[in-house]
């Protein structure tokens, strides 16, 4: 395996500036509409970002070959956003090597390397844990899968697939969202592409959906729309429970859909989330994601496929 990552990282360096993404100036982000995944996140030459559910709010968890194949949006100054994206939720970290990456509503931005052409959105649902971003500030995920967490002082309560908390708003109306604009910002919507999925101990026959005014799709259940609460920082975080933002108030709710008014216990917050999402992120994508994302990016590069599958053989021999 780490043979095989050191030919791939050398490819890909030797590919040279068709994977160069550093700034030169400030970084410009702007919305553009995907036929695929409807509006997203892009930078100003229409190349899609994405973010990486791994990560923790101002936080990146992608580092060593994770970069090769996931480049950060850098800028060498504070990033603008173009007219229809608010430049409000958009900032930037400074990384270990001193390179600012571009983050919006918290969340750091990546390309994919094999996306090669403005509009590819090659890298929606890779692993599962990369995805779009919408204009609120969230991901817009395939097939959204919706689970549960635990709590001492909440119980059982609806998170989304990497553990992340997920509310309701007494504002809303049956199947309608009532949150717009700022409000939308700080809560962001849960957006699926393709009908929403239950997990365990949740009840399909209560999920559905909520049209919103772009014509995006957000995840309802038993009526009510889903939103995330933007300074949860990580999987677990239940801090928007009982907040009245916005002039109603936010709750998170039960398996069979009932509003739960407790508070959180705090010092159990982090045991809240799904396993897998407990577990230290990994730098790399699972072996056969590799080998998939290897032979999309030789192809990208105009490696031919032939050379990519004596690498993969050479590999395994």
């Amino acid at each position: 395996m780490r043979k095989f990552s050191m030919l791939l990282v050398l490819l890909l360096l030797a590919a040279g500036s068709s994977l160069a993404y550093a700034a030169d100036g400030p970084a410009t982000v702007k919305v553009v509409t995907s036929s695929q995944a409807g509006n997203v996140l892009a930078d100003e030459n229409g190349r899609t970002l994405y973010l990486f559910t791994r990560d923790e709010r101002n936080i990146s968890n992608c580092s060593g070959n994770c970069l090769t194949i996931w480049p950060p949006l850098t800028t060498t100054s504070d990033p603008k956003a173009m007219p229809g994206l608010s430049g409000r939720i958009l900032g930037t970290i400074t990384r270990d090597d001193g390179m600012k990456q571009v983050t919006y509503n918290g969340w750091p931005l990546y390309y994919y390397a094999a996306d090669t052409n403005p509009g590819d959105v090659k890298g929606q649902n890779v692993g599962g844990i990369w995805f779009v971003v919408s204009p609120e500030g969230g991901p817009r995920m395939t097939n959204a899968q919706v689970n549960l967490a635990a709590n001492p002082g909440l119980g059982s309560f609806l998170v989304d697939s990497s553990g992340r908390s997920l509310y309701m708003w007494e504002a809303d109306e049956f199947n309608k969202s009532n949150c717009y604009d700022r409000c939308a910002e700080v809560w962001p919507p849960l957006l699926t592409i393709g009908s929403a999925r239950a997990g365990e101990g949740v009840s399909n026959q209560l999920l559905s959906f909520a049209r919103r005014q772009d014509g995006s799709s957000q995840v309802t259940y038993k009526g009510w729309p889903l939103y995330y609460y933007a300074p949860d920082g990580k999987p677990g975080d239940v801090r928007g429970q009982n907040s009245r933002g916005f002039g109603a108030l936010w709750l998170v709710l039960s398996p069979t859909g009932d509003l739960l008014r407790g508070t959180p216990t705090v010092a159990a917050a982090a045991s809240a989330a799904p396993a897998a999402s407990t577990t230290a992120p990994s730098s790399l994508p699972r072996a056969g994601e590799e080998h998939t994302q290897a032979v999309e990016i030789f192809a990208a590069l105009g490696i031919t496929v032939l050379a990519a599958g004596l690498l993969l053989k050479r590999k395994t021999a």
